[in-house]
């Protein structure tokens, strides 16, 4: 039964920049030598329409050089997080489906602490569904926040299905994810992003 929702009014403006270190992990957890690289997002607009949603984010991912992806994010008035495209990205890369990417409900805060939903949008011709769920912990992450050491609580989602399970770890003071990480089943390897620093372009 849906609890009381969990109030997150995440806010970006244009401009404001999240520099990400990736690792990969060995079956130990530990980071594989000369496997990080740095990834860049920033965000380029806000308050966009996009495929039927009003106020998206769109945020420009630089991946290593030369490499770039365009991302998309919104919230609806229920304080629901939605990103275009994220099950269609999922099942591609562990999967190798070819899905047409649609709004995708990443984060159901209306529902409030440790109740699933179904992930809406690319997956719904597939034979098993991704379910999320938002936990009850409070993580806490040290990010160089405009150039300040600055350590915050973040909330912890979970995205499983049987093959993949992606966790990340998002805030709204500062609004920011702090941490993504994905583990495959049939793989003896995780990937982990890590938020190092952010300098927001608001006053």
């Amino acid at each position: 039964m849906p609890g009381p929702p969990v109030r997150l009014a995440l806010k970006f403006t244009p401009g404001d920049t999240f520099r990400y270190t990736d690792y990969v992990l060995d079956q130990y957890g530990f980071p594989i030598a000369d496997s990080t690289q740095q990834e860049t997002w920033r965000v380029v607009g806000t308050n966009q329409i996009y495929r039927g949603f009003s106020g998206v984010v769109v945020i420009a991912d630089s991946i290593g050089a030369g490499e770039y992806d365009t991302l998309r994010f919104a919230v609806t008035a229920q304080g629901d997080l939605f990103q275009y495209g994220f099950i269609a990205d999922l099942l591609g890369r562990i999967e190798g489906l070819s899905l047409a990417p649609q709004w995708d409900s990443l984060a159901a805060f209306s529902l409030g602490f440790n109740n699933s939903w179904v992930l809406t949008g690319g997956d719904t011709t597939a034979d098993e569904k991704t379910v999320g769920v938002i936990t009850g912990e409070v993580d806490y992450f040290s990010v160089a926040v405009n150039g300040v050491p600055t350590a915050y609580a973040t909330y912890r989602v979970e995205l499983t299905r049987s093959d993949v399970e992606h966790d990340f770890w998002v805030s709204d003071a500062p609004t920011s994810f702090a941490s993504f990480r994905e583990d495959v089943v049939l793989s003896p390897f995780a990937h982990l992003r890590l938020l190092t620093s952010l300098n927001s372009a608001s006053p």
